[in-house]
C-alpha cells in the first residue's frame, strides 16, 4: 500500500483518516465509505496528512495521536496553523484526561477512544459538521485544563447569553447582529468570558456548556 491513498466515491462529506495501522484505517473506512457513502482519504502519518489536507481540503480529519514521526498532536498544531477552522476528531487508544485535554486545547473538536464502535465515529462527524464539539461519554478531561464550570455563576446576564452563542459555534459577527451590538463590544465580552472561565478557546467553552447540559 502506498504511504498516502485516496478513494473517491460520491458522497456529501470528505473524510481524511490518519492512522499508522492499515487495519484500523480499513475498518473505519469500510463503515464511512460503504455504509455512509462518504469520500475517504487515508494517510499513515501526520506529515502525509498535512500534505494531503493542503491538496484536497477534506471536510473532517480523523487523527490518531500516537504515530511515528511528528505524531498527531503536532499534526493538529500544523493543520490549525494552515487552516484555523479545520475540523479534527482524535481517535486514539490514549484516553487519559491529560491527553484528551491537550488535544482539545490544541484545537481538536472531537475525541474518541479506539474502543468505540464505528457508528460513534459517524455520530461524531455529524456533530462536528454541525458546529458542535464531540467527546465520548466515557472520556474525562483534566479539570485543570477544561475551565471552571462552576464559574458560570460569575458571568453577567449578558456574558451568559454570549457564552451560549459561542458554545453553539456562532461567530462574533453573527452574535453582534443578533444582539444589536458592535463587533468590538462582542470581542470584549468574549475576552472577559474566557478570562473568567479560565479557558483559551471556544472549543473549551463548548465543552463546559456540554458538561453543564446547556447544549447537547
Amino acid at each position: 500500500m502506498s504511504e498516502v491513498t485516496a478513494e473517491m466515491t460520491a458522497g456529501p462529506l470528505t473524510i481524511l483518516m490518519v492512522d499508522d495501522h492499515p487495519l484500523v484505517r480499513a475498518g473505519f473506512r469500510y463503515v464511512l465509505q460503504n455504509q455512509h457513502n462518504y469520500c475517504v482519504f487515508e494517510a499513515e502519518s501526520a506529515e502525509k496528512a498535512y500534505i494531503l489536507y493542503r491538496a484536497e481540503k477534506p471536510d473532517v480529519v480523523v487523527m490518531d495521536i500516537s504515530m511515528p514521526g511528528i505524531g498527531g498532536l503536532e499534526g493538529i498544531r500544523k493543520l490549525k496553523a494552515f487552516k484555523e477552522d479545520v475540523k479534527i476528531i482524535v481517535l486514539s487508544v490514549r484516553d487519559d484526561p491529560h491527553s484528551v485535554a491537550h488535544a482539545m486545547d490544541l484545537g481538536a473538536v472531537g475525541y474518541l477512544s479506539k474502543n468505540c464502535v464505528p457508528d460513534e465515529l459517524v455520530s461524531a462527524i455529524v456533530q462536528v459538521m454541525a458546529g458542535k464539539v464531540y467527546l465520548s461519554s466515557n472520556l474525562q478531561m483534566d479539570a485543570d485544563k477544561t475551565g471552571n464550570a462552576g464559574g458560570l455563576k460569575c458571568l453577567t446576564k449578558r456574558e451568559y447569553e454570549i457564552f451560549q452563542y459561542l458554545a453553539q459555534g456562532e461567530s462574533i459577527n453573527v452574535i453582534a447582529v443578533n444582539l444589536n451590538r458592535s463587533v468590538k463590544t462582542m470581542n470584549n465580552h468574549r475576552a472577559n468570558i474566557m478570562k473568567k472561565l479560565h479557558v483559551k478557546n471556544t472549543t473549551q467553552l463548548a465543552l463546559i456548556a456540554q458538561r453543564e447540559g446547556i447544549i447537547l
